[in-house]
């Protein structure tokens, strides 16, 4: 349901501004961390350049089931920003091909695809939107599309709460990483096929980290590996900020956490 209602976001966004410089893609670290409005203002970028693409749970394939659909046909976006946040969320799960799942008619109604949806406390408020629109889409797929921005950013501020860990503090030094880690590039079928396909559509393509409780190397080299052996962009977002304070659980980053990551892409990704 959430990439549906991040469709109809892009396809609001799209009719009043123009295809956007930088469209960011993850999972929940990077739907809470990454907010477009900051981005654009730190970079001195018009605002609606980024959009926030990610969405909760996601992993490779998801990603790229997203990105070969719509976003890099339909959106067009000049860079393509993928941010992961652990080593198996690039490197699987099992591959299977991209391929357009027509259906039928039924598994292809809106009432079939969303009806978990009826399951849960806003089940009234869906079957009323749905009868004042006359618009199964508009009931059930935009009350989630409500939850977002313009720019797919989440409406609801982020926490102000902070993590007890003290974590780490990027800022007082990196500890030297030239190790070259071993991939498998088998396990990074998903991963070649956005990278060639954005490339035959002209959408440069960045991958990288983000932000962390702690300066796990392996998870940093092997995220820059894998960038260094596809030819891709690497931009190492665990550099952003790294101490419990910035955090409201153990991987999601607060609201002064968000704005500090989300400025720390803007000086390093335009670079």
């Amino acid at each position: 349901t959430m990439e549906d209602a991040k469709r109809l976001k892009f396809a609001e966004y799209l009719e009043k501004y123009q295809n956007p410089k930088y469209v960011v893609m993850g999972n929940s670290t990077s739907l809470i961390g990454f907010n477009p409005i900051i981005f654009d203002r730190s970079v001195n970028l018009p605002i609606g350049s980024s959009f926030n693409a990610a969405m909760n749970g996601s992993d490779i394939k998801t990603i790229r089931d997203f990105a070969l659909d719509f976003i890099i046909d339909e959106v067009k976006p000049e860079n393509l920003v993928l941010l992961f946040s652990n080593t198996s969320m690039i490197q699987g799960p099992e591959y299977k091909d991209f391929t357009l799942d027509t259906g039928n008619l039924l598994s292809n109604s809106y009432l079939f695809k969303y009806r978990n949806t009826f399951r849960d406390p806003m089940t009234i408020n869906t079957i009323l939107r749905t009868l004042k629109f006359r618009d199964t889409r508009q009931g059930i797929v935009y009350r989630w599309a409500d939850n977002l921005d313009e720019f797919g950013y989440t409406k609801y501020e982020t926490t102000d709460a902070t993590f007890p860990d003290a974590g780490w503090d990027p800022t007082k030094g990196v500890s030297p990483d030239s190790k070259n880690y071993s991939v498998n590039v088998s396990q990074l079928k998903y991963l070649i096929e956005i990278r060639d396909y954005a490339e035959k559509n002209g959408v440069n393509l960045i991958i990288g980290t983000v932000p962390l409780l702690a300066q796990d190397l392996a998870y940093r080299g092997t995220i820059r590996q894998i960038a260094d052996d596809l030819g891709v962009g690497f931009i190492q977002g665990n550099d952003a900020v790294g101490q419990g304070k910035y955090f409201q659980d153990e991987i999601h980053l607060n609201r002064e956490g968000a704005r500090l990551f989300s400025e720390y892409l803007a000086k390093n990704l335009t670079k």
